[in-house]
């Protein structure tokens, strides 16, 4: 069983790198999969454990983007403490079979005089050539290179903003009173027994699930991943209703309409889809992104739409005709989440650019840009009474903040790794926070 070590720069293609992480996880051990120092415990010194990875590995990944040396002047590689330069010369030093990735059609390896000599060699390997937009056919093709043999290994994932384990869906339902009702004040008052919970699995997908959302009413479930479809099921019998399969790639968001009678999905195939949830008849298809998107989200009301994605814009469009009501273009990466505030009258948008942004729906105009985390950011939720924004990431921590003055408020540092989603409880006083860790951590907000 090959071991596999992912080398990339973070502020080239990060986003494509953690595709292909997962995707490697689904079909080798995630133990044998390493992914920058992320996967370093805090107290190791992690040149040396960079090197033993290395060491240990079998192939050695290398995910080229347009920026991978760098900007046009910066020369990366020729920095004797660069990173990358580090993972690679460590590589070429232990003889380890490279596979370089590009992606997209800008990327290329720099010319040689701007290789130190220790990387010379580099051009000379044969590489890949995925487009911009990764699909299963690229999936398909870097498996071939690793697993040639095509054997069958225990699938395992840990998501961003799901709960999907290789087409498996699983949630816990409390049967009793919900820990977190607007009346609770402990997430399980009165020492309940375990018996008191109940898991119920779905098993209906094919292939990572993305997106997992309740509907209004509690009673349904619709999640959606890289099957290309999104599915809606009940949420007590993991009985499917629905199968929608109107997308042509990955599905990464299903969302219900605030009523519960639509879903507007959307995801690799850069549309935008509003159809009946019972039905699963089409109702309206948007097609204004000019690549990946990563996050939809219905208006309070239920008349707009606002979807988020690689093309670094959001978009509000009118949700049953698809007229573009605005764009906001603050951000310099992926945006990688969008919610409104309660009142509909403010949009959060998160990203890959390591900020959260506070804007005005009707007009796109900036009111706050929260700059606190020092990686890119997952999402951010508004609290239930719409003052405080929880914003999750890469740099392991959620960080709660006043969102019209971006006033910081608390740091939670429960996490080992990046962090890919936050939830507010009801009663706004705890938050549960899910990532790379493995782990679901509810702890209490404390805005002192």
């Amino acid at each position: 069983m090959p071991k596999i070590f992912i080398s990339y720069r973070r502020d080239d293609i990060p986003l494509v790198a953690d595709q292909i992480y997962r995707w490697l996880i689904q079909r080798v051990p995630e133990d044998d999969v390493f992914m920058d120092v992320d996967s370093i415990q805090y107290g190791t010194d992690f040149l040396a454990s960079i090197e033993r990875h290395i060491i240990l590995a079998d192939v050695v990944l290398v995910p080229i983007g347009p920026r991978w040396n760098g900007q046009p002047d910066e020369r990366k590689l020729m920095i004797q403490n660069d990173f990358v330069r580090f993972e690679l010369e460590m590589a070429l030093r232990h003889q380890k079979r490279l596979l370089p990735i590009f992606v997209g059609p800008e990327a290329q390896f720099p010319p040689s005089d701007e290789l130190p000599p220790s990387l010379a060699t580099l051009s000379h390997l044969n590489a890949l050539r995925f487009p911009a937009t990764l699909s299963q056919e690229e999936e398909n093709q870097l498996m071939r290179f690793i697993l040639p043999q095509r054997r069958k290994y225990t699938r395992r994932a840990v998501l961003g903003s799901t709960v999907g384990l290789g087409g498996l869906v699983a949630i816990t339902l409390y049967l009793l009173t919900h820990p977190f009702s607007s009346h609770s004040n402990t997430p399980h008052p009165n020492n309940t027994p375990q018996s008191s919970f109940q898991t119920i699995i779905y098993k209906g997908h094919t292939n990572i699930v993305d997106s997992v959302t309740w509907s209004p009413d509690g009673k349904y479930i619709a999640s959606a991943g890289n099957d290309k479809s999104v599915h809606i099921w009940e949420a007590l019998t993991a009985k499917t209703l629905q199968l929608y399969t109107g997308h042509t790639q990955y599905v990464n968001s299903a969302t219900w309409s605030p009523d519960g009678k639509y879903i507007a999905s959307a995801g690799v195939d850069k549309t935008v889809q509003i159809w009946e949830a019972l039905t699963a008849k089409p109702v309206q298809t948007y097609t204004k992104h000019i690549d990946i998107i990563l996050s939809t989200a219905w208006s309070p009301v239920g008349q707009h739409i606002a979807s988020a994605g690689y093309d670094k814009s959001v978009q509000i469009c009118e949700a049953f005709t698809g007229k573009i009501v605005q764009i906001y273009g603050g951000h310099t990466d992926a945006v990688s989440d969008v919610t409104w505030s309660p009142g509909s009258q403010y949009i959060a948008s998160a990203s890959m650019d390591n900020t959260v942004q506070i804007w005005e729906a009707l007009t796109a105009k900036t009111l706050q840009t929260y700059k606190q985390h020092i990686d890119a950011v997952s999402n951010a939720v508004w609290s239930p009474d719409g003052k405080y924004i929880a914003s999750a990431s890469w740099d392991s921590t959620v960080q709660i903040w006043e969102a019209l003055t971006a006033k910081p408020m608390q740091i939670y540092k429960g996490h080992t790794s990046r962090v890919y989603s936050a939830a507010w409880s009801p009663n706004s006083k705890y938050v549960a926070s899910a990532g790379m860790d493995h782990t679901v951590q509810v702890w209490l907000v404390s805005l002192n």
